[in-house]
């Protein structure tokens, strides 16, 4: 009777390739019982068009978990990069094209207000026409706009950078990478919004406009977070939040103890009602 064959799916062989050529470029010594199960497989699968090698179970289990183990030990010498990763890092430009137009969008419409404002700056206000519309949609929509594309670009900027030293280090991977349009637009908000939280004086004295410190909000998010939380902080002294946070868990405290009598029991009829009493005050 003929051994049962089955197709079984192993580890991608362009994936153990690249981690292997990784390891040889940064001359990290690779032992043989990790090296040889690890070759076998990419001979395997070179010899097929596809990843499904028949082999009759034994020979599947017995190989499937030689590769497995043997690259499960080569990811520990050479974490944080896999070879996954590896490919990834090879490919990131196309995986960050999406920012890169998103960049391109926020400086191109950032530099066209600051022309159309320097041109406009030479001319005087006409009282009818065209040119009284630019005014007024420059003026009264796209300036005050302005900090949101410069925030957006710096959190552009910020994410190209970012993935471009993550690549570099061979541990990209495109499955983290869909949580940029948030950053992008944390940055954007941020940006435009920063002018009305801090005084505006603090801003002229910094040396820098608007814009220039919208930018630089969008670059570093965590920055603005840090000095945001100080400045809740602060407002939360000031108007004693704490001490009422702290009177509220007294109160919740003072409430759980009458609870916890009346539940006792070995109450008379009139002790009863009295902290029932005192129960219903501390919760006005």
């Amino acid at each position: 009777m003929d051994m049962e064959v089955q197709k079984i799916t192993i580890i991608d062989a362009e994936e153990i390739s690249e981690l292997l050529k990784y390891t040889a470029n940064k001359g990290i010594e690779v032992s043989e019982d990790i090296l040889s199960p690890l070759l076998s497989s990419i001979s395997l699968q070179d010899t097929d068009s596809s990843n499904d090698v028949e082999l009759s179970n034994s020979e599947s289990v017995e190989n499937s978990l030689s590769v497995i183990i043997a690259y499960s030990k080569l990811t520990k010498i050479t974490a944080p990069v896999t070879g996954k990763t590896v490919i990834h890092s090879r490919k990131y430009r196309q995986s960050v094209r999406f920012i890169k137009y998103s960049a391109i969008f926020f400086l191109a419409i950032s530099l066209l207000n600051e022309m159309v404002g320097m041109y406009l700056s030479d001319r005087s206000i006409p009282d009818d026409g065209f040119w009284t519309y630019v005014f007024g949609i420059h003026l009264y929509v796209v300036t005050p706009l302005s900090p949101i594309f410069w925030g957006g670009l710096g959190s552009c900027i910020f994410l190209l950078k970012r993935f471009s030293d993550i690549a570099a280090d061979r541990t990209f991977d495109t499955d983290f990478i869909g949580g940029w349009q948030t950053r992008v637009l944390l940055g954007a908000i941020l940006g435009g919004v920063i002018q009305y939280i801090f005084d505006p004086g603090f801003i002229v004295e910094s040396g820098m406009d608007e814009n220039a410190l919208a930018f630089l909000v969008g670059l570093s998010v965590k920055v603005f977070y840090g000095a945001l939380e100080k400045l809740i902080d602060a407002v939360a002294e000031k108007l004693n939040l704490d001490a009422i946070r702290r009177n509220k868990t007294e109160q919740n405290t003072f409430s759980e103890l009458i609870v916890k009598r009346i539940a006792a029991g070995n109450l008379t009829e009139e002790q009863r009602n009295a902290l029932l009493g005192l129960l219903d005050d501390s919760k006005r």
